[in-house]
């Protein structure tokens, strides 16, 4: 099982204690100081996790920012007036025989692949602020996604923990506040794990958005064409041992856009 299914499954099974009556500091946004180094230091990450995921901004508006400063609307616009606006320009765009599609991963970044921008009707504002937009998204999913992988960590180092608790002894007057905030520990890190899934998935929405509203056509022609070039590929012939590679084409930069040529015509990708 993937760690974002493990996750899954250990933020719904925390998520029925949630309303659990509590007496830990930890939920309290508190720190407890037991003076075992062990312990308080997971005690202190838990709740740095903790408070930095509260913190999270989850009206998208460093994601959406590009898109209404390149539309000149208020930052308060919804997300989905930013993409029929953007809709719109691309569509503008695609009249002038300009094709293009957004590529999302390892880096995003908007692809032109027929076209150039040499009317003054066309300018590239549009393309910019989906792929800095794109861009931003990703990154803050990433970020997200190795908060959610530290969550699960630290969900896994509690249970050990519980088990050290339990070697105190029924009569120790530590067992009590120890056990309390490691079953605290438990329900932030539940609390914090489906927060981290709702804005992961919020991320994803947004970058499929973005890819469905600037896809003029362009994605589907590459594909074409990358079929096209692999049913026609052979290995390359050996000499001495070693494979004969070609040097490829230069590319192009029509006003200021990174071009790649793609099968048959000149194209190129829009890289800032």
């Amino acid at each position: 099982m993937c760690p974002l299914h493990r996750s899954l499954l250990v933020a719904a099974s925390l998520a029925l204690v949630g309303c659990a009556p509590t007496d830990s500091l930890v939920e309290k946004g508190q720190r407890l100081r037991t003076g075992k180094d062990l312990l308080d230091a997971y005690l202190g990450e838990v709740l740095e996790l903790s408070q930095r995921v509260a913190r999270l901004d989850s009206d998208l508006f460093p994601l959406r920012q590009p898109l209404t400063e390149a539309f000149d609307v208020n930052v308060d616009t919804p997300l989905e007036r930013l993409l029929d606006i953007t809709r719109e320009r691309i569509a503008k765009l695609k009249s002038f025989g300009v094709t293009t599609s957004l590529r999302i991963t390892p880096s995003p970044i908007v692809l032109v692949h027929h076209g150039d921008f040499s009317h003054d009707e066309v300018d590239d504002v549009t393309l910019r602020a989906v792929q800095e937009s794109a861009v931003r998204t990703l990154t803050t999913y990433r970020e997200y996604a190795q908060d959610l992988e530290l969550a699960r960590r630290l969900e896994e180092a509690r249970a050990k923990l519980d088990e050290q608790a339990a070697r105190l002894g029924q009569t120790s007057p530590e067992r009590a506040k120890v056990e309390a905030e490691l079953a605290g520990s438990r329900r932030v890190l539940g609390k914090v794990q489906s927060k981290l899934l709702a804005e992961m998935r919020t991320c994803s929405l947004m970058l499929v958005a973005l890819a469905e509203a600037v896809d003029t056509g362009g994605a589907t022609g590459r594909d074409a064409s990358c079929d096209e070039a692999m049913a026609h590929w052979r290995p390359p012939r050996r000499s001495h041992g070693r494979a004969r590679v070609r040097g490829s084409a230069p590319t192009r930069s029509p006003a200021g856009v990174g071009a790649a040529p793609p099968a048959k015509k000149g194209g190129g990708d829009f890289d800032m």
